[in-house]
């Protein structure tokens, strides 16, 4: 459902018109939904294996390595889409070969108890928007650092009709079923209990439809009786 065909949805489920739920108001409201209905996606698939189709690039970062820096900045994409996690990490070496590097917690003793140790990178921490190298790098390599990440979905606007809900269209209406109940709840309307019953029970199925997805179980047909007539 694209946002013009959402913020209608919106209006039929309140009897609403834009006097008394502006565009823009509904816009913030799909992204509130929006937010809500992927936090549910991403926790029943691996997070490593979603990202957002509306963006035009691969969830695939580069930057320069540097001799004598060991703190990359990994906070936002070139889409100025926030970064909310690392996947995996590599570096290129002179001969052009990627290898990956560990990734390590701050808790794990003594891996970085030497800060100063140069060299080739061997693993890495992630921490407040920063890729840590262990050790630290001592050439300078173009793009020598290529990692996979996750990142927010493209935010909805009032003047882009382009842009779909990331997941499958047949749970799109999950995000006017919420923008609706939370607007709803917000001028006391008598119907919000009743949105949020139908905001609920979609979720249900996306997730029930996320389970079935992504399970490695084979499906088995099973046989079943029937009385002859």
């Amino acid at each position: 459902m694209t946002f013009t065909e959402l913020t209608t949805k919106i209006d039929d489920l309140l009897g609403t018109n834009s006097s008394q739920f502006s565009t823009a108001k509904k816009a913030r409201a799909l992204n509130s939904a929006y937010d809500y209905a992927i936090s549910i996606v991403r926790n029943q698939v691996n997070d490593s294996l979603w990202d957002d189709p509306n963006w035009n690039d691969l969830a695939i970062g580069y930057v320069n390595l540097v001799s004598g820096q060991a703190e990359y900045s990994v906070f936002k994409d070139t889409n100025n889409a926030h970064i909310t996690d690392i996947h995996a990490v590599f570096r290129q070496d002179s001969t052009d070969d990627w290898t990956e590097l560990k990734r390590t917690t701050i808790h794990e003793n003594g891996l970085f108890a030497d800060e100063d140790e140069t060299g080739d990178p061997t693993c890495y921490m992630y921490m407040g928007g920063y890729i840590v190298l262990q050790d630290i790098p001592d050439t300078n390599t173009t793009n020598g650092l290529k990692f996979f990440f996750s990142r927010t979905q493209r935010r909805f606007t009032q003047y882009d009709d382009t842009i779909e809900p990331g997941f499958n269209p047949l749970f799109h209406d999950i995000l006017a079923y919420h923008a609706a109940m939370e607007f709803a709840i917000e001028k006391g309307m008598q119907s919000a209990p009743s949105l949020k019953v139908l905001r609920d029970e979609r979720i249900q199925e996306l997730i029930k439809y996320e389970n079935t997805k992504n399970t490695d179980k084979p499906r088995v047909l099973k046989a079943k009786k029937v009385s002859a007539i």
